[in-house]
């Protein structure tokens, strides 16, 4: 008996002092100093509005303005290439509107000319005959009517016979006969002259077409056509580009498609000559980015690339730029004021982001910021917002809410949204430093 006693008051004894224990470790009342001292320490920084410029960045092949293969429209021998023998055009070479570029053997197109023209003089002796000829038919016509007049009016008084009035209308019928033959000859000879005029032109037309003209002022790129050789219409002799306005031609994705707008000016790099711009003179305008124009925006993307071929066009002076050198545009997008927000302390959920700024509990009623933060009495504030852009590794937004400016970029990952922080490093009165450009 005296055992089981003595094992029961063991674990009485036991209790009561865990009870005691318990009794003196309970805490007393909260403070804001135990609340601070528990508090999640944060590091912050200071968010201000400044003015953000956008950019968009695209790459593509410079080319050409226009691009023409010079062709005869005839065939013959070519003869020339230059405007004679001692100016014989080369490859890279200025030509000037008008000036000849080649040409073909005229002897026979200059006999041509000739046969067709002693043709259409053939044609107007002929119609000349035919005219006198009409002329002469109508005068026995009119002859033959005043003598059938003359001879009816005669009849009545009975001075002539009805013999010779039937024998006066058949001389009427035969001279409108010999009218309208002579007026039919005329017509066919009239018809023949306007043949014979229409191949003396087109003969002319084909002599002309012997010498090939540059239609404006170019480069000569190619020179395909040797002299000797025998060509055909539309055989390309000569080919041309119009350096003095080239273009830019970048391919677009779809969704920047609407970026680009016709007429929108576009700042333009061209990598071989930016890459090398220390090397030319001070004075060197091909050193600087060029400004252009977006003149294209196809309504349809190309077939083989899925890309929407946006043309821009640049002015060439002194013909630096080349067919086949790389540009870069860099076209502006969007230009505001905003608030950069780094991405890096945000978490994004769907189309909306948030991040975690610094509240004062005591300041949002009593307006004691500086007492607030000189005793740490500060809660997180989780703040959700929709960026109206990115800019590289920052948000833009338009505002925040009205006193959270102390963005939480330090400590934010333990967090939730009313949990008490304290500030544990000096707040940064600068704005966050943002990068311009796309």
């Amino acid at each position: 008996m005296k055992p089981r006693l003595l094992i029961i008051l063991f674990f009485a004894g036991a209790l009561g002092g865990l009870f005691l224990i318990g009794i003196v470790r309970r805490p007393g009342p909260s403070t804001d100093a135990d609340s601070a001292t528990h508090a999640v320490p944060v590091s912050v920084t200071r968010l201000t509005r400044q003015a953000h410029t956008l950019t968009e960045t695209f790459y593509g092949l410079i080319e050409a303005n226009a691009r023409v293969d010079m062709a005869f429209q005839i065939s013959g021998r070519l003869h020339l290439l230059g405007r004679n023998e001692n100016e014989p055009i080369v490859e890279n070479q200025g030509v000037d509107k008008g000036q000849i570029l080649a040409r073909l053997e005229p002897l026979r197109y200059e006999a041509a000319v000739e046969q067709a023209h002693a043709s259409m003089q053939g044609a107007k002796a002929r119609m000349a005959t035919a005219s006198a000829d009409v002329a002469q038919t109508q005068a026995q016509l009119d002859d033959a009517k005043s003598e059938l007049r003359l001879l009816e009016q005669l009849l009545d008084r009975n001075a002539t016979t009805p013999r010779e009035i039937e024998r006066a209308q058949m001389r009427v019928k035969v001279a409108e006969a010999q009218f309208d033959a002579a007026d039919a000859a005329i017509a066919s000879t009239a018809a023949n002259y306007a043949a014979a005029r229409a191949a003396t032109t087109m003969a002319k037309v084909d002599l002309d077409d012997t010498t090939l003209y540059a239609p404006m002022d170019a480069t000569v790129a190619a020179i395909p056509g040797e002299i000797g050789q025998m060509v055909s219409p539309g055989e390309p002799i000569v080919t041309l580009v119009d350096l003095g306005t080239v273009k830019l031609v970048v391919g677009v994705v779809e969704r920047k498609v609407p970026l680009l707008k016709q007429g929108q000016r576009v700042a333009v790099d061209v990598l071989a000559l930016t890459s090398h711009g220390g090397a030319l003179p001070d004075g060197d305008a091909s050193r600087h980015p060029r400004q252009g124009t977006v003149a294209v925006v196809p309504p349809a993307a190309d077939r083989t690339s899925g890309l929407f071929n946006v043309e821009i066009m640049l002015p060439n002076e002194g013909h630096a730029l080349l067919p086949g050198m790389v540009g870069k545009a860099t076209v502006t997008v969007m230009e505001r004021q905003s608030i950069a927000i780094p991405a890096s302390v945000c978490t994004r959920v769907g189309n909306r982001v948030y991040a975690f700024f610094v509240e004062s509990n005591s300041a949002s009623r009593s307006g004691d910021a500086p007492a607030a933060l000189a005793t740490g009495r500060f809660v997180a504030k989780r703040v959700w917002f929709q960026p109206i852009a990115i800019d590289k590794d920052h948000y833009l937004v338009s505002d925040v809410p009205e006193g959270l400016d102390r963005l939480i970029v330090e400590g934010y990952s333990r967090l939730k949204d009313g949990q008490a922080v304290r500030v544990v490093d000096k707040l940064v009165t600068t704005p966050v430093p943002v990068a311009e450009g796309g």
